[in-house]
């Protein structure tokens, strides 16, 4: 006969900690695991449409592309998932989360994904520089003599507003199965404006918009984390960003373009050259 398990009874102050403890390490590793995986498949993609360009096969870019664009906008919402489930001490997983309950559901809570990104910043401020916020979160009403923060944030917030929505609405089209036509907020209504958008996407845009992301991400995670890191890395992160948005993604595209076809052209005479030899 083996031995009759010990039951965990609910009123028992130990095992509740154990177990909220556990809960804490488990979501936020989760979250780490979905985005590694969402890397992962990022870079898979991205190996398919260099493929594709370098066999000319423009239908299988185009698709494997769209797919790139809805990965990338899935990964900013994974940061976010990440970023909200930080812990205090990232070297001991029980420790408490760096934002309470009732923060989480006010940034989870976020009509978009802007928003949400939005409001985790804005709350970030408030322990970092405890400047106060509006009603719904979404505005920093007063820096309290912040200047040099006020004067990153705007510029943090400019950026966000500029690189988010667009390719957020494109990701949101293509979710939905318009991959080649677009339509506005009615299955009747086309929309040439996201169409177009939706053509124009490349390789190299994606590229730089999952740069501009990250460098996003990491600025909000110093500010969330440690407000010395942040004062400290700021200035890094903000001029990749700059120098990213910088480059013309479309003249890149081309010239990429160009040379992987040529690699390949070059490599298929190469190859024929051995056989002729042989």
């Amino acid at each position: 006969m083996g031995s009759t398990p010990v039951s965990l009874k609910s009123n028992n102050i130990f095992y509740k900690l154990f177990f909220n403890d556990m809960r804490k390490n488990v979501i936020y590793i989760n979250h780490c695991k979905n985005l590694e995986a969402l890397e992962k498949a990022i870079t898979l993609i991205d190996c398919n449409i260099r493929n594709s360009i370098r066999t000319r096969n423009e239908d299988s870019e185009k698709i494997y592309t769209r797919i790139l664009c809805t990965l990338i906008v899935s990964w900013l919402e994974m940061r976010l998932l990440k970023l909200i489930n930080e812990v205090e001490d990232f070297k001991n997983l029980s420790s408490d989360k760096i934002f309470d309950d009732n923060e989480i559901k006010c940034i989870v809570d976020g009509n978009s994904l802007l928003d949400k990104w939005r409001i985790a910043l804005n709350i970030s401020a408030t322990k970092a520089y405890n400047v106060k916020l509006n009603k719904n979160l979404l505005e920093i009403q007063d820096f309290c003599g912040q200047k040099t923060f006020s004067l990153r944030y705007d510029n943090l917030v400019s950026i966000m507003d500029k690189e988010f929505a667009p390719i957020i609405t494109i990701r949101n089209k293509v979710d939905h199965g318009q991959i080649k036509y677009a339509y506005a907020n009615t299955p009747i209504s086309f929309s040439q404006d996201i169409t177009a958008e939706i053509n124009k996407l490349n390789l190299i845009q994606l590229r730089n918009t999952k740069t501009i992301f990250k460098n996003i991400a990491n600025i909000i995670h110093d500010l969330t984390v440690s407000k010395k890191t942040f004062e400290r890395d700021y200035d890094k992160y903000s001029t990749i960003i700059d120098n990213t948005k910088s480059i013309d993604s479309s003249l890149e595209y081309k010239k990429y373009k160009k040379m992987m076809i040529q690699k390949q052209l070059d490599y298929k005479q190469k190859i024929k050259n051995l056989a002729e030899k042989n």
